[in-house]
């Protein structure tokens, strides 16, 4: 079988060269330092979870109209939301990274139809809590327009169901999302 010829390797030119100096001359010049270029970030497409969170954050930070929402989410969620978010921003040196990106880009992950967001956030229950969950804390993050508008009208779309369903299903997607990001690992500069 044929072998594949590996890519060539990029290199970048050093505008140094070894006998720079006061005694330089041109016929006794060496060619410039080679040396191999840094490689480039992994590619985004590896990694969807943090693409979505680096889309939040690039969007908030550009867009400036994000809203503020606050909602109960269960204790356990909120600290998973801010640890990641401060971990995350000490690896990738975004310090304005916060929560806020995480929740919404979870929320944009959420399925649309209300059935399918009851049957996640039944699951979440079940196999994370065994039915019952600590009682909700007060949050607030910053989210986009979108958020704002899909976490005010939850309410509304799941209310022929159980009580508490609207925390379940938020802390259920990013629950989730949570769980996609550790397996992806940190976000890196």
């Amino acid at each position: 079988m044929p072998r594949t010829p590996e890519p060539p390797q990029r290199v970048v030119r050093s505008s140094r060269r070894v006998n720079d100096g006061p005694s330089f001359s041109a016929v006794s010049a060496e060619p410039p330092v080679l040396r191999a270029a840094k490689p480039k970030r992994s590619s985004r497409k590896e990694n969807p979870a943090q693409s979505a969170v680096l889309a939040s954050f690039t969007a908030q930070r550009t867009g400036r109209n994000w809203g503020m929402w606050s909602g109960r989410l269960v204790p356990e969620t909120i600290t998973r939301l801010k640890e990641r978010a401060e971990d995350d921003a000490a690896s990738s040196g975004r310090g304005r990274l916060s929560g806020g990106h995480y929740l919404d880009a979870a929320l944009r992950s959420l399925p649309q139809e209300a059935e399918a967001q009851v049957a996640l956030a039944n699951e979440w229950l079940i196999e994370r809590w065994d039915g019952e969950h600590p009682a909700g804390r007060s949050a607030q993050f910053s989210v986009s327009p979108a958020s704002v508008e899909l976490l005010n009208g939850l309410r509304l779309s799941l209310r022929g169901y159980r009580h508490g369903i609207v925390i379940d299903v938020v802390c259920a997607a990013v629950d989730a999302f949570l769980d996609v990001l550790d397996a992806e690992g940190p976000i890196e500069d």
